[in-house]
């Protein structure tokens, strides 16, 4: 379905632990290079971040244009693409992968943080820390 189309990757640096952006760049090293695919970065522990560049991708459409996210990566950063999708309804959908959970997966909770998100339809929407 996208294949034919415009694909951009974001990618999540400074990763939401360090290191990561290696375990998640270097893999597919072969692949970027082969597809030629648009590369953009934004922090993976930050929501308003990850908003940015998807508003930047958005406005860079023709209106008639639609938009898929497929947020694959920290839970931070998947918060952005739900709160995106509800604002653009019309010119935005989500796509989710069904992964197998590894036996290396993490378990449990670390730390918590807790976003206040404010929609005012005629600006941008900012997902913004609160606290953690």
């Amino acid at each position: 379905m996208i294949a034919s189309k415009d694909v951009k990757l974001v990618f999540g640096i400074p990763a939401y632990h360090p290191g990561w952006e290696l375990d998640a760049i270097i893999p597919h090293l072969p692949a970027l290079e082969q597809h030629r695919l648009q590369l953009d970065y934004c922090s993976a522990n930050d929501p308003e971040a990850a908003f940015e560049c998807l508003e930047r991708a958005r406005s860079a459409l023709s209106e008639k244009k639609r938009m898929f996210v497929a947020p694959i990566g920290t839970k931070p950063c998947g918060i952005a693409p739900a709160i995106f999708a509800s604002v653009y309804p019309e010119q935005v959908g989500l796509l989710f992968d069904h992964p197998r959970r590894k036996r290396e997966r993490s378990t449990g909770t670390a730390l918590w943080h807790r976003f206040t998100v404010t929609i005012d339809r005629s600006s941008a929407v900012v997902p913004s820390e609160v606290g953690s």
